[in-house]
């Protein structure tokens, strides 16, 4: 079994994020979102019901 390296994972969210911002300037969207819950200390790790009608799921590792 192959295991993901979340580091990894980490780095290629954050590039996109930079790509993102550097094609489409700051505006609201999926790539912005994601960079929102990393400046919270979170990690978006999946996504609950269909693409643009879901909603994202987030680890807050400091939430209870």
């Amino acid at each position: 079994m192959d295991h993901i390296n979340i580091l990894e994972e980490v780095e290629r969210d954050l590039e996109r994020c930079a790509l993102n911002r550097l094609v489409n300037g700051k505006v609201d969207n999926f790539y912005e979102k994601v960079f929102k819950v990393y400046k919270m200390g979170g990690w978006p790790c999946g996504w609950k019901g269909e693409y643009m009608e879901g909603k994202m799921i987030v680890y807050l590792p400091n939430e209870k």
